[in-house]
């Protein structure tokens, strides 16, 4: 990510409160974050799961 870029989504979050950033994750990340997911223990405590939420405090830290 260029200076330039990274410049425009800092206008954007000062005038819209938030921005949308492409490609952070890699293809092969994207693959781990899903598998991570789908073979979560849903039923621990840093989970939230419902009809309409799914929520996983600190997500990065889960192996």
């Amino acid at each position: 990510m260029t200076e330039q870029y990274l410049d425009n989504h800092k206008k954007l979050v000062l005038k819209n409160g938030f921005t949308v950033i492409d490609s952070v994750f890699t293809d092969d990340e994207i693959k781990k974050i899903v598998e991570v997911i789908q073979n979560a223990d849903t039923s621990a405590e840093n989970f939230r799961k419902s009809d309409d939420l799914f929520a996983v405090r600190q997500f990065f830290k889960q192996e």
